[in-house]
């Protein structure tokens, strides 16, 4: 006998279906934009926090010391002089801020700042060797070296070598050989290139710093200018990441060619920028050019940090700064 309570159940129609995966598509579509534009919104609060912590100790080591940390591309302290293997700014200010072990910066309690021409330090036979005092077993007496700082605090990923960069946090698994430990380009001391940290921001790049010279009358060093007059910023002072005009910068996973590795000034025309997608083009400051038609970069006494952004390129208008550019 047919139970007249029940009626048999229904199935959706293909129309219910396609109704229902469109609805959704159109959901994802909406949020999935959304919570990668929030993710990249909290990388970049976390890459201008990290880069203000990093000014905070360049203003606690200016205090000590009454110098920013160096950023110039000159030898790496570690390294034989004949060798010439170049450090960049980013390394420099870890090393000056942190020390390359992170446990502090070594420098002389009697002349607190080296004295040779390239900015490596300098000793007399009556000094302590200064880098021993990166030698775990080595216990400081009586010497005339001592640890500074650290100035700033980076704690897990935050400071890395090349060489660990490389192998956990690169997206291209790649490096400049001036910056690989295998290669003869990153030096042969246990503080080679290769191993001396940068700081590493929340996109997972290394940060620029550049320090200005305050003495400098032009607003960029030119590397074609007659008379060799600095500027306040050297574009080269991170060649090893940006690379220099013809010259591949690091790959991180936008390319080699950054538009940082391009100059875009001359001294000859010292009124105008050569190039918009430069390293001119990219710190000078608009409104004091809109202003008086000054070339003239931003923070011109003090000290640059940049970070790639998300599209991984340095000198683009995604990139994180300490200046608005």
């Amino acid at each position: 006998m047919r139970n007249a309570g029940r009626h048999p159940q229904r199935g959706f129609t293909l129309i219910e279906v396609l109704t229902v995966i469109a609805i959704i598509s159109l959901l994802i579509g909406v949020l999935v934009p959304a919570v990668s534009a929030a993710r990249n919104q909290a990388k970049r609060a976390s890459t201008q926090s990290m880069i203000d912590s990093l000014a905070k100790g360049c203003e606690m080591f200016h205090r000590d010391f009454e110098r920013y940390p160096r950023s110039t591309n000159a030898r790496n302290p570690f390294e034989p002089e004949s060798a010439n293997i170049q450090l960049s700014g980013a390394q420099w200010v870890i090393l000056e801020l942190a020390g390359a072990d992170l446990k502090g910066y070594v420098a002389s309690d009697k002349y607190r700042y080296p004295s040779s021409t390239d900015g490596s330090p300098t000793l007399s036979p009556t000094e302590a060797d200064w880098q021993k005092y990166y030698d775990p077993a080595f216990t400081p007496s009586g010497f005339e070296f001592r640890r500074y700082g650290p100035y700033v605090q980076l704690e897990g990923a935050r400071a890395q070598s090349p060489q660990y960069y490389k192998d956990n946090t690169s997206p291209t698994q790649s490096l400049p050989e001036v910056l690989d430990p295998t290669k003869a380009a990153a030096g042969t001391s246990d503080w080679n290139n290769g191993r001396l940290p940068f700081a590493v921001d929340a996109f997972g790049f290394p940060v620029l710093y550049y320090v200005a010279n305050e003495q400098a009358v032009l607003p960029f060093s030119d590397p074609d200018e007659p008379e060799g007059k600095p500027g306040r910023y050297t574009q080269w002072d991170n060649q090893a990441l940006t690379g220099l005009k013809t010259q591949a910068g690091i790959d991180l996973g936008g390319g080699t060619i950054h538009p940082l590795g391009e100059l875009g000034w001359e001294s000859g025309t010292p009124t105008a920028i050569a190039r918009q997608d430069s390293f001119a083009g990219f710190v000078y400051d608009r409104a004091l050019f809109t202003q008086n038609q000054k070339v003239w970069p931003h923070r011109p006494d003090t000290f640059l940090f940049i970070s790639a952004g998300k599209d991984a390129l340095y000198g683009t208008s995604d990139d994180v700064a300490n200046f608005e550019n």
